[in-house]
């Protein structure tokens, strides 16, 4: 194979304080930019004994994986043969382990493994894959890597070696965000400002891989908007019929005791409505000066793809 040659940046990692330094100046870390900016609630509620333990787990499995990879010996640690079967399977070749990048100015992280093909990848062992944080994350790493190097990166992923009680161990692609609004956090936060961009924009498409939602649950609810479905065309069969029935015999009230059914005969009408369309374009100023404005809650969109 050809050797690789990776940017070599002056920034000193001290990993006991997690710091970085560039001579005597401190850089910030990306955790601490992102829980500033965008995710200041990410670990509400959750225990410090609690976050101690997950991150000293975390803390031991990137240990074994870096020595194995840097080392090129093996390891029984059942997260470290998780790791070994996922890379062997995808064809991945580790080329750097802990591998700093920085802007040489403000900022500074360590990528968990860059691979052969510029794959940047973060090791997870967190119950649960926060896919809108390891978008945010690796996209920062990525323009932090392609800042000093002449290699593009290819995609963005994370090897997720969960507890066996929270799912199967996977490698999973998240999208990359664009180096534009990366670039406009990243200036905000050296700023001192609060970043004013859209945080979402990490939110693109994703499969199950990413999100841990039963596949039970997800069954049932297909079922469910199937069972809508066919029921829908049902009613709306019997009701055209219903309709043509009660006009042909002139009835205007039917009642069906045993079923408890009762329908009744609505007449045919003419109804009028404001045409906003039409009174945008002549009135504009009539139109805007009727215009309010109210919160809608987030919420979901399904549709079953036969």
């Amino acid at each position: 194979m050809d050797k690789i040659e990776l940017y070599k940046s002056p920034v000193v990692f001290n990993a006991k304080d997690h710091t970085y330094f560039l001579g005597e100046k401190q850089l910030q870390g990306i955790t601490g930019l992102l829980s500033r900016q965008l995710f200041p609630d990410k670990y509400k509620g959750v225990s410090e004994d609690v976050l101690a333990k997950a991150a000293d787990r975390g803390h031991y499995v990137h240990e074994i994986i870096e020595m194995c990879d840097t080392l090129g010996v093996e390891n029984e640690h059942p997260m470290y043969q998780a790791y070994k079967r996922i890379k062997d399977e995808n064809g991945l070749i580790s080329l750097s382990n802990e591998y700093l990048v920085s802007d040489e100015q403000n900022f500074a992280t360590c990528i968990d493994i860059v691979f052969r093909d510029f794959s940047l990848c973060d090791i997870k062992t967190t119950s649960k894959l926060d896919a809108e944080w390891l978008s945010w994350q690796l996209s920062i790493n990525a323009y932090l890597f392609e800042l000093k190097n002449p290699y593009k990166v290819s995609r963005l992923c994370s090897i997720w070696l969960p507890d066996e009680r929270y799912g199967t161990p996977r490698l999973i692609e998240v999208p990359r965000i664009p180096d534009e609004d990366v670039v406009a956090l990243l200036e905000a936060d050296a700023a001192g400002m609060q970043y004013q961009g859209n945080r979402h924009s990490g939110l693109l498409e994703a499969d199950q891989s990413t999100l841990p939602i039963p596949h039970a649950l997800l069954s049932q609810v297909k079922q469910i908007i199937k069972a809508e479905k066919e029921a829908k065309a049902v009613k709306d069969e019997f009701s055209k019929r219903m309709t043509e029935l009660m006009e042909n015999y002139g009835v205007k009230k039917w009642i069906s005791p045993d079923e408890g059914l009762q329908i009744t005969y609505v007449a045919p009408s003419k109804t009028k409505k404001l045409d906003s369309k039409r009174l945008k374009a002549e009135h504009p100023e009539i139109y805007d000066s009727y215009l309010s404005e109210s919160e809608v809650k987030p919420s979901i969109r399904i549709t079953l793809n036969d």
